[in-house]
């Protein structure tokens, strides 16, 4: 887990700067005068300003057409126009999307009323468009491995004229094939696509020397790449179309990253729990312990934050035997460490299994808390509830910074009971 609250921060760049909005005043800022709809005559007409500008379309309704029909969608004198006639009563979605090749990048809808044979008034609908590609760069560019095996390595560069240039290669004893592709980030798809896929069989050989690719064995397929994963693992998944059961998830190859962790923590307090049960290093620059004491049934210990320009930081951890006939923290019942009414997610973190995590946050402070249950040969005895709580800064460096060491402590934690 690296870089945690930063990376939770950020996650909503991690989609090349998606900007979605509902229809109405936000939404007629976004899009500026490029828009105009109107009802005549009970039917639905959509005109955009598009120039000389022919990446313009409209849904044909294919997805239902039992509302409305889509008459005439055409440009004439620089506008966009497409017309939609009513069908039979009932609420539709119509919308019109721009493709720069084969990538969305911006799209518009309308939620649609028909009545007595008419459309009768918009209801509501969205604009989404993409950002600018050099905002999803640090998240893309460079290499990454299959994740847990690390069987299949991938390569993402800039492509020089527009979108990302992907390389994929897989090992001799799991298909021996290169395939190269450029991908687009599509915001309809919210994913970054390609329609050029092009795959190599490439020949097992003892030589050492680079392997001629020569002509492609399967080219022209499709597919998408997209962001999966949580917060903390940040994840890409690809699916190509053509063999959509093979979907590969791959992970970021963060050697530089680690070897820059191993060199600022390598004068890193290291703390032993006295009880046994927990272990982890912090940097005594940022860091000293406030507390550490058993209160009632409950081992507490507070780490908390001495640098000034973070502001207010800490790390909370509350360790509880289960008594006896007590069950193992679960979503459905979670136990006295969670507060009431948050929203509770359930699954590893950080290398523990059945963790409960939830996040609270105010104007100026977030906070996350993680409920892990420790086990001891194969039975959950006790439970450890660590919560992280740092005020919000605007500083994006100290920010970065401040989560930068709140991560190498989590990261060092080894829970020995």
């Amino acid at each position: 887990m690296k870089k945690l609250i930063a990376i939770l921060m950020t996650l909503a760049l991690l989609v090349c700067g998606l900007t979605t909005v509902a229809m109405g005043e936000e939404a007629e800022a976004a899009v500026g005068h490029k828009f105009n709809d109107l009802i005549e005559d009970g039917e639905f007409i959509i005109q955009v300003d598009a120039g000389d500008d022919m990446g313009w379309i409209a849904d044909d309704m294919a997805q239902d057409s039992s509302v409305v029909k889509l008459v005439n969608a055409d440009t004439l004198d620089g506008t966009f126009v497409a017309r939609y006639a009513p069908v039979g009563d009932g609420d539709v979605t119509v919308g019109v999307r721009h493709y720069a090749g084969y990538a969305c990048d911006e799209m518009m809808t309308w939620d649609l009323h028909v009545e007595n044979g008419a459309v009768t008034e918009v209801t509501g609908g969205s604009y989404t468009a993409s950002g600018d590609e050099a905002d999803s760069d640090p998240y893309l560019l460079g290499e990454w491995l299959e994740k847990d095996t690390q069987f299949t390595q991938m390569t993402i560069e800039k492509n020089p004229e527009k979108g990302w240039d992907v390389e994929i290669a897989s090992p001799m004893t799991h298909g021996a094939y290169i395939f190269k592709t450029t991908i687009q980030f599509d915001c309809e798809r919210n994913g970054f696509v390609y329609d050029k896929g092009k795959f190599w069989n490439v020949p097992i050989t003892d030589s050492d020397e680079e392997v001629e690719l020569g002509e492609a064995a399967v080219a022209g397929t499709t597919g998408i790449f997209t962001f999966v994963g949580d917060p903390v693992d940040v994840l890409l998944e690809w699916c190509d179309d053509q063999n959509p059961e093979n979907t590969i998830v791959f992970e970021p190859f963060k050697a530089e990253e680690e070897a820059a962790d191993e060199a600022a923590t390598a004068n890193d307090t290291a703390y032993v729990d006295p009880h046994g049960d927990l272990q982890f290093s912090y940097d005594p620059e940022a860091f000293e312990i406030a507390s550490d004491e058993d209160v009632e049934d409950l081992h507490l210990l507070v780490l908390q934050g001495i640098r000034a320009e973070w502001d207010e930081y800490a790390i909370a951890f509350a360790m509880r035997e289960l008594e006896d006939g007590e069950t193992a923290p679960s979503l459905d019942n979670p136990g006295d460490f969670v507060e009431d009414g948050a929203t509770l997610e359930q699954g590893e973190w950080n290398g523990f299994e059945n963790v409960i995590m939830y996040t609270t946050e105010t104007d100026d402070t977030l906070q996350q808390v993680f409920v892990v249950p420790v086990e001891d040969d194969g039975e959950v005895e006790d439970v450890l509830a660590i919560t992280v709580t740092t005020k919000k800064l605007d500083d994006e460096e100290a920010a970065m910074a401040q989560s930068d060491a709140i991560s190498a402590v989590l990261d060092s934690l080894v829970i020995d009971d």
